[in-house]
Parts: C-alpha cells; sequence; structure tokens
C-alpha cells in the first residue's frame, strides 16, 4: 500500500500572477452559487486568472462554477417548484470595504439576507470538510482563528514526518496539504528553521502564505487575495505597521528559497491602512473559505479526471459476481489507501461532458449521477419515478432520490432494509424529507466518511452537495461486496471463518464493522469489538463468527470502513456472508407406547438449543427434515 497521501500533480515553473495588483478605483464583487441550467448571451465563467483580478471578483466563485456567480449577475432565478426552498442570493452584493481595500468580506453574524445565509452554510461545508477529510477526523478547524496560527513545531516537523508526541496537538494549512499532496510538495514550504524573533516570525509566515497562494495559482487555483489578509490580527498588524513599509518591491520578494533570516529593509514607505479587528475578521474569513475552496478544487476535485471514467467499478460493478469462498482462511486482503485505483478499461459519453458552464470534474460528477440514476429507475424501481437529467447539484439533489440509486448501485444490501418505502414522486417537504432521513440512516450504517444531515439535502448547499458528491464518486465503489465468505454448519453449532487483512503501508489504520441485514445477529466478531486496527507492514486476522439457528440460508453483508478514524485513512472493503445448515443433528430421542386408535397426552422434555428466551414453531414430519426442504 502507498503511502496515504495523493500524489501530488507536477507543478510546472512558476508562473506570473498579478494577484497583487493594486485598485485604485471603487469595485463591485459579485458572489453567487446558484448553478444555472441556461446561459444567455455571454458567460462570465470564461474570465482568465487577469480579467478576474480587473474586475475584483473573488476567488470563491473562480472556475468553481457550482459557485459561479452568472445567475447573480443575470438574476436567473427559477421558482417553478413552491416545495424547493434553499438559500440561493437573488441579488447581487457589493462586498467592498473601502476604495483601499477591494477584497471581499464575510457576511455580517446579523445579516439575515439570503446571500448570507447561504454563505454561512457554505463555511459550515468548508469547516466540515477540513476536519473530516482534510485533517482527517484529527482537528476540528473554525475559520478564521485554526486556520491563522502558524507555530514552529507543526511547520518544522515536516522534515522528518515524524512528529513528537510532546508536540501541539493543533494543525495548519501545511498539515492540510501533507495529507491531500506528496511529502516532497510539502517540504518545499519549510527550507530553513522556524525564526523564534518576533518580526522575522512574521516575515517567515507572510512568505508561507505567499508561496501556498503561488502553489495553488501553479495547480490551476484562482486566488486573488494578498497573504496578509491570512495572518491573525496580530500578526497582521505587526506586518502591516513593521515590515510592509521598508520591503523592496523587488522581482524575487516574498521567495522562501532566497529569503534571509531578518527583513530586508529599504527607505520606509506610507503605511497602509489597519484594518479594525472586527473588519479584518470577516475579510480574513473569506479569504481563507477561499483558499480552502481552491484546494479541494485543485488537489481533490481535479482528480476527478476522464481517465478516472475508465475505471468501471463506478460505473458497473459485477452483479451478481462475487467469488463463494469456503475454507478456514476464507479471504485474503491487501489493505490500499483511498488513492489507490488501477481503473480496466470502459468509457462513458453524456452531453454533460460537453457543457461550458461547469468545470471537467464537475461535468463527469453530473455524468455519473445522471448514469446512475436512469440505470436505477429503470431496473430496481421499474419506472416508476418520473425521468431526470441530472443538470446541477441542489435542485435536482433535494429530494434525496438520485443519491438514493446511486447508493443502491454499490450498496444494494441497503435496498431492503432502507430504501423500501422511499417517495419516488414526492409532492410535500415531509416527503422529500422522509427519503432524506432514509438516506442519511443508509450512509450512517456503513459509516460514511462524510457527516451529511437530511437538511443538508432538502435545503441543499451545491458546495456541500458537490463535496459530497465527490466524496462519493471515490468511496462507493468500494462499499460493493466483491467477495461471498461461505459459513455451513449443523444446526445450533458455530461457525468461524477468518479474514486476513495485510498492511504493506508503513502506517498503522483502523476499520469500523458493521454487519449489514442481519437483525437476529447470528453473524458477528469472534472477539466482540468495533473497531479493527492494523499496524503498519504487519498482518490483521479478523475472525468471524456465524450462529446456525435457521435451516433456511440467512445473508448479510460485512462493511469494513476504512476512511473513519484518524489519522491514516484506507479504502472500505466489503463482504457478502451467507450462512447454511448443513445436517440436522438429533438432539433427543423418545420412544412413546400409547394406545392404538386413542388419543393420548405425552409431556416431553425438551431442551432449548439457545440461551435466551424465543418462540419457537413447531412441525411434525413423517420424514426427517432437511436443510433444502
Amino acid at each position: 500500500m502507498e503511502r496515504f497521501h495523493l500524489d501530488s500533480q507536477n507543478a510546472p515553473e512558476d508562473r506570473d500572477n498579478n494577484r497583487r495588483s493594486s485598485f485604485h478605483d471603487r469595485e463591485i464583487t459579485f458572489v453567487g452559487t446558484r448553478v444555472i441550467q441556461r446561459v444567455k448571451t455571454f458567460n462570465l465563467r470564461l474570465l482568465s486568472n487577469s480579467s478576474i483580478l480587473a474586475k475584483g471578483v473573488s476567488a470563491f466563485q473562480s472556475d468553481l462554477s457550482v459557485l459561479s456567480m452568472v445567475s447573480t449577475v443575470m438574476g436567473v432565478s427559477d421558482t417553478s417548484d413552491p416545495t424547493f426552498s434553499y438559500t440561493t442570493p437573488s441579488t447581487a452584493r457589493s462586498q467592498v470595504e473601502s476604495n483601499n481595500n477591494p477584497y471581499p468580506r464575510f457576511p455580517d453574524p446579523f445579516d439575515d439576507l439570503d446571500y448570507a445565509l447561504h454563505m454561512r452554510k457554505a463555511l459550515d461545508a468548508v469547516e466540515s470538510w477540513l476536519y473530516e477529510q482534510g485533517f482527517r477526523c484529527s482537528f476540528s478547524a473554525r475559520l478564521p482563528e485554526g486556520m491563522a496560527n502558524m507555530v514552529g513545531s507543526v511547520v518544522t516537523r515536516w522534515r522528518s514526518f515524524k512528529p513528537k508526541k510532546s508536540e501541539s496537538s493543533s494543525r495548519t494549512i501545511i498539515d492540510l496539504l501533507g495529507n491531500l499532496v506528496q511529502s516532497q510538495v510539502v517540504q518545499s514550504f519549510s527550507k530553513r528553521e522556524f525564526p523564534s524573533e518576533n518580526l522575522a516570525r512574521v516575515e517567515y509566515v507572510h512568505s508561507m502564505y505567499e508561496h501556498l497562494i503561488s502553489f495553488l495559482t501553479v495547480q490551476g487555483a484562482c486566488v486573488v487575495h494578498l497573504p496578509e489578509l491570512l495572518l491573525n490580527y496580530e500578526d497582521y498588524t505587526c506586518y502591516v505597521e513593521q515590515i510592509q513599509p521598508f520591503l523592496k518591491t523587488t522581482a524575487t520578494k516574498g521567495k522562501l528559497d532566497v529569503m534571509s533570516e531578518g527583513v530586508e529593509k529599504a527607505a520606509p514607505a506610507q503605511m497602509a491602512r489597519i484594518l479594525e479587528k472586527e473588519a479584518f475578521g470577516m475579510i480574513s474569513k473569506q479569504a481563507w473559505m477561499d483558499v480552502i475552496l481552491q484546494i479541494h478544487k485543485t488537489l481533490v476535485l481535479a482528480k476527478v479526471t476522464r481517465a478516472s471514467m475508465k475505471d468501471s467499478s463506478r460505473w458497473k460493478p459485477a452483479l451478481g459476481t462475487t467469488t463463494p469462498v469456503q475454507s478456514t482462511v476464507s479471504s485474503v486482503v491487501t489493505l490500499t489507501s483511498s488513492a489507490d485505483v488501477q481503473p480496466p478499461t470502459h468509457s462513458t459519453t453524456t452531453d454533460h461532458l460537453d457543457s461550458n458552464v461547469y468545470s471537467q470534474p464537475e461535468r463527469i460528477l453530473l455524468t455519473w449521477l445522471s448514469s446512475h440514476f436512469k440505470t436505477q429507475r429503470e431496473r430496481l424501481w421499474e419506472d416508476a419515478l418520473p425521468p431526470r437529467d441530472v443538470a446541477n447539484f441542489d435542485r435536482d439533489l433535494h429530494d434525496g432520490l438520485v443519491l438514493a440509486a446511486v447508493t443502491t448501485v454499490f450498496c444494494p444490501y441497503l435496498t431492503s432494509v432502507y430504501f423500501h418505502d422511499l417517495y419516488l414522486d414526492p409532492q410535500t417537504p415531509e416527503q422529500k424529507y422522509h427519503n432524506a432521513v432514509r438516506l442519511t440512516d443508509a450512509w450512517h450504517s456503513v459509516v460514511l466518511g462524510f457527516t451529511v444531515k437530511p437538511e443538508d439535502i432538502v435545503r441543499p448547499c451545491a458546495v456541500k452537495l458537490l463535496m459530497l458528491t465527490a466524496y462519493l464518486y471515490n468511496a462507493l465503489p468500494s462499499m460493493y461486496p466483491k467477495e461471498t465468505i461461505l459459513f455451513s454448519g449443523h444446526l445450533t453449532h458455530e461457525v468461524t471463518r477468518e479474514i486476513q487483512l495485510i498492511n504493506p503501508n508503513g502506517c498503522k489504520v483502523g476499520f469500523t464493522v458493521r454487519f449489514i441485514g442481519d437483525p437476529q445477529g447470528m453473524f458477528s466478531l469472534a472477539k466482540p469489538r468495533q473497531v479493527i486496527h492494523v499496524q503498519g507492514r504487519n498482518k490483521g486476522l479478523v475472525f468471524i463468527k456465524y450462529r446456525t439457528r435457521r435451516i433456511a440460508k440467512v445473508t448479510a453483508t460485512l462493511v469494513l470502513c476504512g476512511s473513519t478514524l484518524a489519522p491514516h485513512f484506507a479504502r472500505n472493503i466489503c463482504f457478502s456472508l451467507e450462512g447454511n445448515s448443513t445436517e440436522l443433528a438429533v438432539s433427543a430421542s423418545f420412544n412413546l407406547e400409547v394406545p392404538l386408535y386413542a388419543p393420548t397426552d405425552i409431556t416431553l422434555p425438551v431442551s432449548p438449543p439457545y440461551t435466551g428466551s424465543a418462540e419457537y414453531e413447531v412441525h411434525v414430519a413423517e420424514n426427517e427434515p432437511s436443510p433444502t426442504g
């Protein structure tokens, strides 16, 4: 198993960017997130990086079409469905602090406009993704406070990649990049020791953020914020008052590889106006949210490529072709990280791939949703569902049916348990909420490593559901059972099978254990526990016990979820379990002597084979019963 880091994208040489261009004219920033289905005569998303800078557009809208500002500028609105409620901005808003600060600010806490409500939802989605996927359930960061503080131990530890136990539990943007890209990329952010002197430390952190913006820009991000907006307020005031006026305006300023230990000084320039703490907090919060969204776009969403579409497991699981195994060692599984995929050849095309409204990853995700919804509509629900072309990440997903259809493709064992009573044509908010509850309960049962509440579906935030869809695109294929483990034994007896997990990686990984479709508890672990750990470069044995309590065949599904236990994630593993009773052992024999043709009451001492109380059915047969009937 490879290290649990996504492959880094080989960055080309740094190219010039104008992100620090000054603005002197009053400028308006339009912020919107409505994914439109129709574009009139032009497409603002075709703006280049320099054009976006010239117009003062927030990086929040850049190229991530789900954050598109087009509908806001055009005033596009669709209210054909009165039951569909969402917090999408309906009017454009100016987010200009002053002529000296053209950068957008986050809405005030008491702002109750649609725009403000939507941005708070987007912020919640970003913070949730940071905790669960970015920091892998090891650190919960609130923006901007949780990300703006950088300490020396966190910066320098990426050189050896062996953090000491005594280090602070806090995490920074460098730890986030370390979980998403290769270690060599992260090492470039800490080429020298973290300074202890205050001014040098502030300048060092500022240069680190400047290097981060350059790195993201090379990867295709559009980040127009100044690095000082990512500092905490104390470091920001220190930088503006004591460092910025003395900086030389050279082409190489801010590069980590040429940065001196101290602060290079020149003749003092006019000091920029220092923002008030409250105003700076709102601007910094918006800046951090923009940066995190651009990280998701360039390092996570960008992994959804045309090459990934060739992985047939994401499009058509091998239904009914699981391999039965019946032996002492039932299965040997080599653990892999969530980024290890070797796709077989497969191709799928749809009109979404030719769209100029969405980015390529978004078009692929919409194609993936549409394809599976169409398949399940015909196969599972026999055309009882109205046809639908999934064209956005909010309106078309808000009744839960599309996401439920995709889930049943890869988790067919959830269909009879959670999806048997869905409203196939929901007309009221209550019916849609019911579908959302069933869907989230199903995901919770398999320990999906992405927290979603029913409210997130029925009142959708396109940012949240885009992140969710990208996660499902990678996670759901690993939840399809590709192997069947057979259990055969006498009635009332126990049968044990063994699964061997091999971890070739040096990192310890853990799995959360769930048995699905086994209400009577016939399948269990030999040692009752909910979590299984496998040490690095080691093997782990999982013993599954089956208690034969029924003559008829019993089926269940074992799900080992490896994407919820910090700090290292592994791909999920899923098995089908099948239990059968063989020869029926005789537990007791009775010789009865009764008069011919005379009814007689006889009491037989029968000892139940199970320890718990239960109701038993009594059947009388002239011949000895068999498991096949």
